[in-house]
């Protein structure tokens, strides 16, 4: 499977979970963490899920940074973003870039 095909199932997932109201943000809140003399801004979201088999609902942490280059990184707390991130976006990550 291509990678631009990955992430349209990834998109297609996260759009069927939020049509059947699986995801909601409880709380936002940003940071200014120093690390090594810089100032780095984080932006966190606490993203709720039952979108899967499971029968309680899962909290995940998305967040949003910068690394040394400016380029914008995106991690989440979700075992398919432990497993995957490195190629691709959770569904998790793509509904908050979306709302």
């Amino acid at each position: 499977m291509l990678a631009s095909e990955a992430v349209a199932k990834q998109l297609e997932r996260m759009h069927d979970a939020v049509k059947k109201g699986a995801f909601h943000i409880s709380h936002t809140q940003q940071f200014r963490v120093t690390e090594n003399d810089k100032v780095v801004f984080v932006k966190m979201w606490e993203v709720w899920s039952n979108h899967t088999h499971r029968r309680e609902r899962r909290m995940y942490l998305v967040s949003k940074t910068k690394d040394d280059t400016g380029k914008v990184v995106w991690r989440c707390t979700c075992p398919d973003f432990e497993v995957n991130g490195k190629w691709m976006p959770c569904k998790h990550i793509l509904y908050v870039q979306q709302v």
